[in-house]
């Protein structure tokens, strides 16, 4: 049946990247070919073709991986982002994966793609910072924007993950814990 494709929009943003992250990462999409269209009038014979559209198209549809946000009326177009659009959709098709140690990254797109204030300091030295950088210096084409934000969340996800095992690896070790926290017992430690 061919290879599998994503369609983003180009010029991609973090919300863009981030969808097309997790669906490769996280949502049985590994090897999709990614093709990018323009965003305000993309080819309808791309959109058509692809397995998977995100962040372009103007269809809201989990079950056909048809993921924007933008045709949506009004300020609801604001409640949601493509990122977490996947993000939900792939929390119920993998009950096996705990996505609440990446949940953070999740609300940092969401927060940086509908101008909310949680996304102030990513803007200013975060990932939308690094993001923004790397697009004004014109060093990367569409394709290596999304492996350099590939490479930006990846990381992000492996501190994230092995910060969660750590905490639940130390809980499952402590017997005990005062009141004030400064007591701390662990077994066989």
């Amino acid at each position: 049946s061919g290879m599998s494709t994503i369609v983003g929009h180009v010029s991609p943003d973090l919300d863009c990247i981030g969808s097309i992250w997790f669906l490769k990462r996280y949502g049985g999409m590994a090897d999709a070919e990614v093709l990018f269209v323009n965003t305000g009038n993309p080819d309808p014979v791309v959109l058509a073709a692809a397995d998977a559209v995100v962040d372009t198209g103007r269809v809201f549809d989990p079950g056909i991986l048809r993921f924007d946000h933008h045709h949506f009326a009004g300020a609801a177009a604001n409640e949601t982002c493509a990122t977490l659009q996947v993000a939900q959709a792939l929390v119920i098709a993998r009950p096996d994966f705990d996505f609440n140690p990446i949940w953070p990254i999740i609300e940092l797109i969401y927060a940086g793609d509908t101008g909310k204030s949680a996304a102030n300091e990513s803007r200013a030295v975060g990932i939308h910072a690094l993001l923004s950088s790397k697009k004004a210096s014109r060093t990367l084409d569409d394709h290596g924007l999304l492996a350099y934000g590939f490479e930006l969340l990846d990381t992000l996800a492996t501190g994230l993950i092995a910060q969660d095992a750590a905490r639940k690896n130390l809980a499952a070790h402590t017997v005990y814990r005062s009141a004030d926290g400064l007591l701390v017992a662990l077994k066989n430690a």
